[in-house]
């Protein structure tokens, strides 16, 4: 999926969302009739959403790494995240 282009993952989002909400209808008159059956449902797809969000993320600061690499100043999530102790030795500016 990391090697997708941004709109397919885009439309991969988009269709567990909609997959989602019609799940979370039906399981609204189903539930008392299979209550694990639904849940299990519900939590491959939640499962799904959150690997396609983490990928968008990921792409994201990957891009944002490659724009500021050769830069003087990085914002502050891209710069590494060092030990509390060491983060503390370091310069104030």
């Amino acid at each position: 999926m990391r090697d997708q282009l941004h709109t397919w993952i885009i439309g991969r989002r988009e269709e567990k969302r909609i997959i989602f909400s019609i799940i979370a209808i039906v399981s609204c008159s189903c539930v008392q009739q299979w209550p694990s059956f639904i849940e299990s449902i519900i939590k491959v797809v939640r499962l799904s959403i959150a690997q396609v969000l983490t990928v968008i993320a990921q792409k994201q600061k990957a891009a944002l790494r490659e724009a500021y690499k050769n830069k003087k100043y990085l914002p502050l999530d891209l710069r590494p995240k060092k030990t509390r102790a060491i983060r503390r030795r370091l310069t104030k500016h």
